[in-house]
């Protein structure tokens, strides 16, 4: 057997064992879909209930007794408030800098030394000289001051009376700012000054600002009375030139304080067991019920022992599991195809887990949170990855799961699937940003008619208007979210979005250009079978877009050695007429293996990589078998040695391209193509891959492939339609008429249009 065959044969096994790890997998994924849904959604006790409205009055000798203790949750308005008080009563922080009193102790020390220095009595220098002297040594200070100073006779006391009050006002701080510090709990302004000691919480009036500073130093100087006049002014001088702010406001710590004191207020409240919730002859109000409410749930949590917690957990689970069954019985039914990679499965479980973690957040919020579900975002998401139908299914399950684990209002619900239906059938073949425009206007208009409907039918008008705001505000935020998440959601899960394909439809792609250079011949015929195949999805409902890619890239292996291939020979002798056919087969089914290689070096998608093997399918190169037979005389020739390795198509786009590459090829060597040579030649590709069994795989029906016939004959007679001679045209064809009657015939296999004549050696190849 020959190492082409053999290569066929482990495929094959390697596709056997393929479908029990695709079932592992995809088990595995549900399983983690049920347990995800039961960590978000725990099952909860709902009893006992107490059956009170708002503006109930309960019956002589009626009430309620708490008998346990348990938490009430405060209200939000409450709570905020209650936050913002805390949050006002944190005192401003500042911080103490002892770099300033050092610095000012500094300077007033060189003072004390420069003015006891000064004796005018026993130096030739006056006391004006003096003072010009000190000025010039500390010029921040005023000539009065120093005069002063030097006139003075207690001169040292003066100076340690200075030294004594700015130590002593440093020590305590000096704020940089003239804001008032806030009211403390006694009502008293108040502050917390952070030093290197650490941190006290002061009264306003122990700290002095800039504008007490003055007044300060005014009444430490009336307390001196034996100074004269002069020697007071000094001394406030003095003392006012070696004062600095040295306490400055931490804002940044102020703020966490005022943080933590605002998430430290409690969340709830403690009601005493033996406390009356609710009296006899006494009007329900909201109050009495959100109080019945809290002791529901503790009742319940309380009364939740294991075993009841183990069936309540069973019962939970096997909600879930139901739905999920029937899920997949739908899947089974419309998406068998769906199954086949475990990663489909696991994208579809996130994004159902999403979709409901999310639900989880914003239905507790009020009001109009069940407005705010992301449907519109799992519909998009699953249409523009997949197909409208897909959507459609998971946005059902989506809500169903939805219902059985939150259980949001009905009417929600409702809202939530018309949305998710318009999201998931707008988006279908989403190519352009002016489509999703047009996406986001039919969820918009969805939502607004589904909470119409339902405010009207719930009597309540009022709300039409900001409901719908909510939800349409929700449409937007989801279509807006899709557009970056799409590429990224393509790359992980090896899925592919039409963008996609349209940019691999640019032909100035460095692969194309390349094949344009080095196998002309296979670019052109890789062109017209492409719009082969894309007319013929589109008459039947595929993807052509996907038809049209795959044609484009499906010979790409061609390139590793393009010369062996009969549409790249112009004028050359062929190769293979040197090679046996064994080796000739080998070649020629070597460009699938090369293709595939390339195909995974250019990264390409696997959808579009896929039409690379399944164009050919299982097909057995009929020329160079026939040929092996006429060579053989002992009977050793297998038919399975000329065969490509497969598999068959596995989607209605690969067998279209199938049946394109073989009708292009066969069209070529017509000599008139006209409308019954054409249909012949289409209607016979289409028999031969039936009878050879090409097409049991792909799903498509008899009604199909009539129609794909008929889009063939179509497309084929607009590329060979006839062209009007002109007198010249037509009496150069009656010059060269005697010519051409004495020219030899042509070769017989040339006349020959099979089906699958692609190989080298044949007029032309697919």
């Amino acid at each position: 057997m020959s190492r082409f065959s053999l290569r066929g044969a482990d495929g094959a096994e390697r596709r056997r064992q393929q479908p029990r790890l695709n079932w592992l997998a995809n088990l595995l994924c549900g399983l983690g879909l049920l347990g995800g849904l039961l960590l978000l959604y725990p099952p909860v006790s709902r009893s006992p209930h107490f059956e009170y409205k708002l503006g109930d009055v309960t019956q002589t000798g009626e009430e309620v007794i708490a008998p346990i203790s348990f938490p009430l949750p405060v209200k939000p308005s409450l709570l905020a408030e209650q936050r913002a008080a805390a949050s006002l009563g944190v005192p401003p922080v500042y911080r103490l800098d002892p770099a300033v009193a050092r610095q000012l102790a500094q300077k007033l020390e060189r003072l004390r030394a420069d003015a006891l220095a000064f004796q005018p009595l026993d130096a030739q220098e006056t006391r004006e000289q003096g003072v010009a002297r000190l000025l010039d040594l500390h010029p921040g200070l005023e000539r009065e001051t120093l005069a002063a100073l030097l006139a003075s006779r207690q001169r040292e006391r003066l100076l340690d009376a200075v030294g004594q009050v700015v130590d002593s006002l440093l020590a305590v701080g000096i704020l940089d700012v003239r804001s008032a510090p806030i009211a403390g709990r006694a009502g008293e302004p108040q502050l917390i000054l952070v030093s290197p000691g650490g941190q006290r919480q002061l009264a306003a009036e122990q700290v002095v600002d800039q504008d007490a500073l003055a007044r300060v130093l005014a009444a430490r100087a009336q307390a001196f009375t034996d100074f004269s006049p002069g020697e007071r002014a000094a001394f406030r001088a003095l003392a006012r030139a070696h004062l600095r702010p040295n306490c400055f406001k931490d804002d940044a710590e102020t703020e966490l304080r005022k943080h933590a004191a605002a998430d430290a207020v409690p969340t709830q409240q403690i009601v005493a067991k033996g406390v009356r919730i609710l009296g006899p002859n006494v009007q329900v109000t909201q109050e009495h019920l959100d109080r019945l409410a809290a002791l529901e749930a503790a009742l319940g949590s309380e009364g939740q022992t294991p075993g009841r917690a183990a069936l309540l957990y069973l019962g939970q689970a096997l909600l879930i599991l139901f739905v999920v069954l029937l899920m997949l019985r739908f899947l089974l039914l419309y998406r068998r195809d769906f199954f086949g990679d475990p990663r489909r499965t696991l994208f579809v479980a996130l994004l159902l887990l999403v979709f409901l973690a999310a639900g989880k957040f914003v239905l507790p919020i009020s009001p109009g949170g069940e407005y705010l579900l992301p449907i519109a975002f799992v519909a998009m998401l699953a249409a523009g990855l997949y197909d409208e139908r897909l959507a459609l299914i998971v946005t059902t399950f989506a809500l169903v799961l939805l219902a059985v684990t939150a259980q949001p209002p009905g009417g929600a619900l409702l809202v939530a699937f018309l949305a998710g239906s318009a999201a998931s059938l707008s988006i279908r073949q989403l190519r352009s940003r002016l489509q999703l425009y047009r996406s986001i206007l039919f969820i918009a208009v969805a939502y607004l008619l589904g909470i119409t409907a339902v405010h009207l039918a719930a009597g309540r008008p009022g709300g039409i208007l900001v409901d719908g705001l909510r939800g349409m505000a929700n449409g937007l935020v989801c279509a807006w979210l899709v557009m970056p998440i799409l590429p990224l959601l393509e790359r992980f899960f090896d899925l592919t979005t039409d963008f996609t394909l349209l940019e691999l439809t640019d032909l100035n792609r460095p692969i194309l250009k390349r094949m344009k250079v080095e196998a002309p011949g296979t670019f052109q015929h890789s062109l017209a079978v492409s719009n082969l195949a894309e007319a013929a999805a589109d008459a039947i409902g595929a993807n052509p877009l996907l038809a049209k890619v795959c044609a484009y890239y499906h010979d790409v292996g061609k390139l590793a050695k393009p010369d062996y291939f009969v549409e790249n020979i112009h004028g050359f002798k062929n190769r293979h007429e040197k090679l046996t056919p064994n080796m000739s087969a080998l070649i020629i089914g070597e460009h699938v293996k090369r293709g595939l290689d390339l195909a995974e070096q250019i990264k390409l998608p696997s959808i579009v990589r896929r039409g690379i093997p399944e164009h050919h399918g299982t097909t057995v190169m009929r020329f160079f078998y026939q040929k092996a037979l006429e060579l053989d005389a002992k009977g050793e020739v297998k038919e399975d040695d000329f065969r490509y390795p497969g598999p068959k198509p596995q989607s209605a786009e690969t067998a279209i391209l199938m049946l394109a590459d073989s009708v292009e090829a066969t069209a070529r060597t017509l000599s008139e193509p006209n409308t019954a040579a054409i249909r012949a030649v289409v209607t016979g590709a289409i028999d031969t891959r039936l009878r050879e069994g090409q097409l049991e795989e792909c799903g498509l029906s008899i009604r199909d492939l009539a129609r794909i016939r008929e889009s063939f004959v179509t497309t084929l007679l607009s590329i060979y339609h006839p062209r009007i001679k002109y007198p010249s045209e037509r009496s150069d064809a009656r010059e060269r008429a005697p010519q051409a009657a004495e020219a030899p015939p042509a070769a017989p296999e040339a006349e020959h249009a099979a089906p699958d004549r692609s190989e080298p050696g044949l007029p032309r190849s697919r």
